[in-house]
């Protein structure tokens, strides 16, 4: 009975071995991503680049559920500084923060009067929060408001029902940022901030993140990123 169940033991390895030696996964071709990230200042933006490889799974093992499925994997993740205005391409970094200076910010209790913001930050050395108010239909207001409390500016948003309230607004640099939800032309606006107003009631920027990355500018000269940074 021993040397039977080393026998089977001894089998089962064999078969292992062998099922996994079958496995082969065909690289057909590969592709980039190239993504949002952050800012660095008013016309230079980071972008994370993801390089991925694809292709078929061909596994000859007789208890195999993947034979002929697809695959992608990811090969490498970078992350470049890039012109909003002008194309550009800097060097690239392992890391965000390699391009970011990330300071720790000394904990601070937030006024009550913040708690019903949907984002608060400080910008240029002044604290703010954005707030909404709804107009009519679907069209409303996102207010800018001080750290006296105060409603210092506003956007009129067109249609608000594309808005996903709980995570739709972040402050980037000196910019608002604000991600449409599953509607409009662009995934997310960029409105610059400066002296306690934002600085055009129209984007900044409007980018758009679909495999390569797009920039608009107010004037609306679009830079475009894709494929091999190298």
């Amino acid at each position: 009975m021993k040397m039977l169940k080393q026998l089977l033991a001894f089998i089962s390895v064999l078969l292992l071995l062998y099922g996994c030696s079958l496995t082969e996964y065909e690289v057909e071709g590969d592709s980039y991503t190239w993504n949002f990230a952050s800012v660095l200042n008013d016309s230079v933006a980071v972008a994370e680049v993801i390089h991925y490889e694809y292709g078929t799974i061909h596994d000859d093992h007789w208890m195999s559920y993947t034979d002929g499925e697809s695959f992608s994997r990811e090969i490498s993740r970078f992350y470049y500084p890039v012109g909003m205005k002008i194309k550009w391409l800097g060097k690239k970094e392992n890391s965000l923060g390699e391009l970011i200076s990330i300071a720790e910010k000394d904990s601070v209790e937030l006024p009550r009067w913040t708690d019903g913001c949907f984002v608060t930050d400080s910008i240029g050395g002044f604290f703010y929060c954005i707030n909404a108010a709804k107009l009519d239909s679907n069209m409303c207001a996102i207010i800018l408001v001080d750290s006296k409390n105060t409603d210092v500016d506003s956007l009129k948003i067109e249609d608000c029902s594309a808005l996903d309230w709980s995570n739709s607004f972040s402050f980037v640099g000196d910019f608002l940022k604000i991600k449409n939800s599953g509607y409009g032309v662009y995934d997310f606006n960029l409105y610059k901030i400066g002296k306690n107003k934002f600085e055009d009631k129209n984007p900044t920027y409007k980018i758009t993140e679909n495999g390569s990355l797009t920039f608009v500018d107010l004037q609306g000269n679009t830079i475009v990123y894709e494929g091999d940074p190298e």
